[in-house]
């Protein structure tokens, strides 16, 4: 059974879907889930109760359910992240990147965007800082995130332009056997070669877990490409997983999807 490892429920303030919602929409599409609600100290409303967030995590994971967390790694908070997830005791631990003050549409309105390729490279130099603040992560959520929102028409994360960069990301990954997430949220054919690329590099240095996650904030998007990332994967010789009390866990094709 293959797990989507990025997944959101009402416990995230950006959620909507109940627990029993996310279960028999699992069930249904013969997959795992674990849950990534946001913990993100710095924003309002990011954080859950960590009491009731495990309890009720608890009542499902018989049904193929994990706790995770998603941790909005901001160097600054790094000790109260550690303690909270010490007190809400997921299986996993994803760390994400979710503001940057440089970043041109995450920044204060007015502020003049930086030039495309500083902009990334100083972004990249971040997540690192942000890396080394926070190494007891178990996988490394969407690197591509400014994608998503940075007005550069065409210039996505590119191996090619900021080797330095991700080549030291990627050390420090492996290094510390941490996980490379593939977000499945932009894991189109036409970001292909784009994903290629980076995994591939990945790989050619010897990085070789990743898990997979549809970033599903709405029921629509649940398992979303999960197959086709996983078969992308195995053709690159990574090795999806998922974790269970923090140890990685291979995933097993399911020809289901």
């Amino acid at each position: 059974m293959l797990y989507d490892n990025h997944v959101h429920s009402a416990f995230s303030a950006d959620g909507s879907m109940s627990l029993e919602q996310i279960t028999a929409l699992a069930r249904g599409k013969h997959l795992g889930v674990v849950l990534t609600d946001h913990l993100d100290l710095d924003q309002p409303n990011g954080r859950f109760e960590a009491t009731d967030y495990a309890k009720a995590g608890a009542a499902f994971r018989s049904c193929g359910l994990l706790l995770g967390t998603e941790c909005g790694m901001v160097p600054s908070l790094a000790h109260e992240n550690r303690a909270f997830l010490n007190q809400s005791a997921p299986d996993f631990i994803l760390g994400s990147v979710h503001t940057y003050c440089e970043a041109p549409t995450l920044a204060p309105s007015g502020r003049t965007p930086l030039p495309p390729e500083l902009f990334w490279a100083r972004y990249l130099d971040y997540v690192l800082y942000c890396l080394k603040t926070h190494p007891f992560i178990d996988s490394l959520g969407h690197l591509d995130y400014p994608a998503r929102y940075a007005p550069y028409e065409g210039l996505c994360f590119s191996w090619t332009r900021d080797e330095k960069e991700l080549s030291a990301i990627y050390r420090f990954l492996i290094e510390h056997e941490i996980a490379l997430e593939l977000n499945l949220r932009r894991f189109t054919k036409d970001n292909l070669e784009e994903f290629t690329e980076n995994y591939g590099a990945y790989r050619s240095m010897g990085g070789r877990l990743v898990t997979l996650g549809s970033d599903a904030h709405r029921p629509e998007a649940l398992g979303e490409r999960l197959q086709e990332g996983f078969d992308f994967c195995r053709a690159l010789d990574l090795l999806p997983v998922h974790y269970e009390h923090h140890r990685p866990v291979v995933e097993e094709r399911e020809e289901h999807l």
